[in-house]
């Protein structure tokens, strides 16, 4: 297995908190993500709080952020024709809990054009695509 990066590990700590509800310990955080170390899981830990997507609560519990839980936007669709979802990233937001099920796995692409309006599909609305 190669090495994984921040966001790899990321989209499997985000899996881990749809599934449970929580952010792991530290011991259980270094074996989801493959970390040798509790110093290895620290240093993951400091750069996702400083990225925004852990915050460290008093006593050193680890919560998630607003930015944890957001969804990319990786560009738009025109309604009607097939389009990749392979774009640059634009913007993220927030959606429920109940739309993701694989949060890795998970983007929203923005539609443009009305062919879709029939199916309740207007331009400017989001896809949620897995």
């Amino acid at each position: 297995m190669g090495r994984h990066t921040d966001d790899d590990r990321l989209g499997m700590l985000r899996e881990y908190v749809a599934e449970h509800g929580l952010i792991p310990s530290y011991a259980a955080m270094g074996r989801l993500l493959g970390f040798r170390s509790k110093a290895g899981v620290a240093r993951f830990v400091d750069r996702m709080v400083a990225r925004g997507m852990l915050r460290k609560l008093p006593g050193g519990r680890l919560a998630p952020t607003a930015a944890f839980f957001a969804r990319p936007i990786v560009g738009h669709s025109p309604a009607g024709f097939p389009s990749p979802a392979d774009e640059l990233l634009e913007d993220a937001i927030t959606i429920d809990d109940y739309l993701v099920d694989h949060p890795s796995r998970t983007v929203l692409v923005l539609v443009s054009g009305d062919s879709m309006i029939g199916a309740g599909i207007h331009d400017g609305d989001y896809l949620v695509v897995e």
